[in-house]
């Protein structure tokens, strides 16, 4: 029998915010913010916040970790960009594995509510689960602008203030290059760094759940896989990836040059610029145009979400389990939109 889920709204504005963006993605039946667990401690039982947002879709769990620290303004930007990174990066990086590890032994047993009174709505014990994870660190825009406009050349572009990305950096290569990140424990599950300008222009442009999450899947692909080691920006990795659409309708990352083989320290980058250039591209106009049609059916697709987060499908349906519901609006979310063609 199907039953009302009730949701949590998320304990910050940070969090709220984020809910909002992944609802409009994911549809509100997929994602979970402030999902918690009761632990033991000296004989007291505990409510503790496991991560910021999850989202289920199918095998694939996406753990959110939202932080809104406040970028330091005075004094020196290498100190400033130390103790940001430190609360932020690094403390989402705490509680992202903390989450994941939780949820990798078998024994999570998670709630939407503070109080751990209202179970969460889906199992997490399937062995073949994919986790993906994903830091929202919010402030470093305008700083990262003013920093980037010292090594600006007159007449280029403004920088965009989103955070770079290098993949041979660790903790200390990051802490002392402001405003850059990276991959960094390349024998754990990478975690997806994003500021908050970079998180809200992907899941605007990529549109749907199942887009995003193949966004991860080749972006940690490219970075661990194919040798890729400087974005300068995540909007021109964007780029790149909706300029190899493939036949199933997601992007690609492609490199611009053959990498030669039996070289394991060959490098490749994205230069800056790129997401620029696509979106003043016939190119991009077709993908506009197509993603405003595909609204129709995201519409239907989030109406029946609603319908099922609130038990409202009708008495002839009404008797079947969440795990079918479930499914088959998961089906309708997954389908595909037809690559773009361009004629030549």
């Amino acid at each position: 029998m199907l039953t009302p889920i009730q949701k949590g709204e998320g304990s910050t504005p940070g969090e709220r915010e984020l809910t909002k963006l992944a609802d409009l993605a994911f549809f509100g039946l997929w994602s979970y913010p402030s999902v918690h667990r009761r632990m033991v401690k000296g004989g007291r039982t505990i409510k503790h916040e496991v991560v910021d947002l999850i989202v289920v879709f199918g095998k694939d769990v996406i753990l959110f970790s939202e932080k809104d620290i406040k970028f330091p303004s005075a004094g020196d930007i290498k100190v400033n960009w130390g103790r940001w990174l430190r609360q932020s990066v690094l403390g989402s990086l705490d509680q992202l594995r903390g989450a994941e590890r939780y949820i990798r032994s078998g024994r999570s047993e998670l709630f939407l509510d503070r109080k751990c009174t209202q179970s969460f709505p889906f199992a997490l014990d399937d062995p073949e689960l994919r986790v993906h994870l994903v830091a929202i660190c919010r402030n470093s825009i305008e700083p990262a602008r003013t920093y980037f406009a010292k090594f600006t050349e007159k007449g280029a572009p403004d920088s965009t203030g989103s955070l770079g990305f290098s993949a041979v950096m660790r903790e200390e290569q990051m802490l002392a290059n402001p405003f850059w990140v990276g991959d960094i424990d390349p024998s754990k599950t990478f975690v997806h760094v994003f500021d908050e300008g970079s998180l809200d222009l992907l899941l605007t442009e990529l549109g749907a759940g199942p887009d995003f999450i193949d966004y991860l899947v080749e972006r940690e692909r490219a970075i661990r896989k194919e040798h890729l080691s400087v974005i300068y920006g995540e909007e021109d990795f964007l780029a790149v990836y909706f300029s190899n659409l493939q036949p199933n309708g997601f992007g690609a990352y492609r490199p611009y040059r053959p990498i030669p083989p039996n070289v394991d320290d060959f490098l490749l980058t994205i230069e800056e610029g790129m997401w620029s250039a696509l979106r003043n591209s016939g190119i991009y106009a077709l993908f506009e145009a197509q993603r405003k049609a595909a609204m129709a059916w995201k519409r239907i697709t989030n109406d029946l979400s609603e319908a099922v987060l609130s038990a409202n499908v009708g008495s002839e349906v009404s008797t079947e389990s969440l795990a079918t519901h479930e499914r088959a609006v998961r089906a309708m979310a997954s389908e595909r939109k037809l690559p773009l063609t361009v004629d030549t």
